[in-house]
């Protein structure tokens, strides 16, 4: 059974004698390949407002469901620098929202969503540009064969046309990509460059890791690279 990774987040965390201790906030990579490790975890807080330290917990040591992700019996519950299951947190890697390049660096866009196997494994990649990109162009999808995993920043995919399709999109169906994608990349800019500042604000305060907040470091440029590589491939059609 697959697993959205969209879906993911803000799921219940219960512990093993079935007391609600949390909910997930972020789904962690390993730093290297295509692979789901485990997930940041925000913690009740004491006396319903006492902020606690974030959490983490290994991918295989729970159960997930719709509505929930259940520890195992012994399986703990880690701070950034404990490593009882063997998962370096410092090192893992937040996906959702990174920018996608190719090997040879062509930018394709940003982790919008993703398919998940029971093992861990991604299967399939959903990249956006913004949501006027999306709905006017289609949604950008990778078959997971075609994934590599995350490198200098970026999460990376071949250098292979065949390995990405589009999903849905108006300028798609009316054969007019090439003019509406460069309008609605210009006005998806300006969103964009709002959800990466948020983004930005979020990983500086957030206590995650080195290679998690280093990567959303690079989200902002990512964001204007991909856009301006929208307008010059439309220009030249």
């Amino acid at each position: 059974m697959s697993m959205r990774l969209t879906d993911l987040e803000d799921l219940l965390v219960i512990d093993a004698r079935g007391k609600a201790v949390g909910r997930v906030t972020r789904a962690l990579f390993d730093p290297m390949e295509p692979l789901l490790v485990g997930f940041e975890v925000r913690m009740n807080p004491f006396g319903h407002f006492i902020e606690r330290p974030r959490r983490y917990v290994a991918f295989n040591g729970v159960s997930v469901s719709s509505k929930k992700v259940r520890l195992s019996k012994g399986t703990p519950l880690e701070r950034v620098r404990g490593r009882r299951s063997g998962v370096d947190w410092e090192q893992a890697v937040v996906w959702h929202g990174m920018p996608v390049k190719t090997t040879s660096g062509k930018a394709m866009g940003f982790v919008g969503d993703a398919d998940i196997e029971s093992d861990g494994r991604i299967s399939r990649l959903e990249l956006t540009r913004g949501v006027t990109s999306d709905l006017a162009v289609g949604i950008r999808e990778v078959a997971g064969e075609h994934i590599l995993g995350f490198s200098r920043e970026a999460v990376r995919v071949v250098d292979v046309e065949d390995g990405v399709e589009f999903s849905g999109g108006v300028a798609a169906g009316a054969g007019k990509g090439a003019a509406v994608a460069k309008v609605t990349a210009e006005r998806a800019a300006v969103g964009a460059a709002r959800t990466a500042a948020a983004a930005a604000r979020a990983a500086k305060s957030s206590k995650i890791g080195k290679r998690a907040s280093a990567s959303w470091k690079g989200f902002a440029h990512g964001i204007k690279e991909g856009m301006s590589e929208d307008d010059s491939s439309a220009g030249k059609r």
